[in-house]
């Protein structure tokens, strides 16, 4: 392919559709916000890995230099600044745009909330520990709660300074990367004796469907954040578009 495929993602979806482009030798770069999003992919000759958030001037700025064919959005469903970033600068660009989504879990016998708020709005009104595994973003929300409050994000130095500003450190603040099995979370809930466990609906791929066997086990109330309505692409899907582009380049080279 002449122009390079820009692909936004991480740890699911985006590091599955780069290995897949490196595999197809489909010249691709892979933004991700995180060094832990990077980890564990090995950059190719045709393809490299950016890290850091790119503001929507930024991307419209990178997609006028004139040689991407397509934008690849696979970031978090939650992640929705970013993917408005995206689109709005696509859309500046006249540059094609691709929303790649997944399946999200069964939220049968969960307490489902429109925001970290709200939910946290609700068990102010309850007692019992709590287990918060929605990640560092909107951490502060929960600061009321502190010290019911027990945090498991990554061992990363923003998510363990929110965390701190939020009051929750010490035994409370849980430092460690996943995926988690069902069991280890299971004996989460028990050695911190929680009665709730909060989440996002980030599907099988999330490890959602182990956070919710995990608290069926050990009696625990699910909360689940709702991930925002959206349509797109699914990952098998969006690596079939790929190969039809790249055979089309190739017919247009051979041609």
């Amino acid at each position: 392919m002449g122009k390079q495929v820009l692909l936004f993602g991480g740890t699911t979806e985006g590091s599955r559709l780069f290995v897949f482009c490196r595999d197809q030798r489909i010249p691709v770069t892979l933004f991700v916000a995180t060094p832990y999003g990077a980890q564990g992919l090995k950059i190719g000759p045709e393809a490299a890995i950016q890290v850091g958030r790119l503001e929507e001037a930024a991307v419209e700025a990178r997609l006028r230099k004139g040689d991407v064919s397509l934008v690849l959005d696979a970031t978090h469903p939650y992640a929705t600044q970013v993917t408005a970033n995206l689109r709005a600068a696509c859309e500046k660009t006249g540059t094609v745009y691709l929303r790649v989504t997944r399946q999200l879990g069964d939220t049968a016998g969960t307490l489902q909330f429109s925001s970290c708020q709200e939910a946290a709005a609700y068990l102010a009104a309850t007692s019992g520990n709590i287990l918060l595994t929605t990640g560092s973003r909107q951490i502060d929300a929960f600061a009321g709660l502190v010290p019911r409050v027990f945090a498991r994000v990554l061992p990363m130095a923003q998510s363990i300074e929110a965390c701190r500003q939020a009051g929750i450190e010490g035994r409370n603040l849980l430092c460690m990367q996943g995926p988690f099995s069902a069991d280890f979370t299971y004996a989460t809930l028990q050695e911190f004796d929680c009665r709730f466990l909060v989440t996002k609906n980030a599907g099988r791929v999330g490890g959602y469907e182990e956070k919710i066997e995990a608290a069926r086990r050990a009696g625990a109330q699910v909360l689940v954040i709702r991930a925002p309505e959206e349509t797109g692409l699914t990952c098998e899907q969006a690596q079939a578009y790929l190969q039809g582009l790249a055979a089309k380049e190739r017919g247009r080279l051979d041609g």
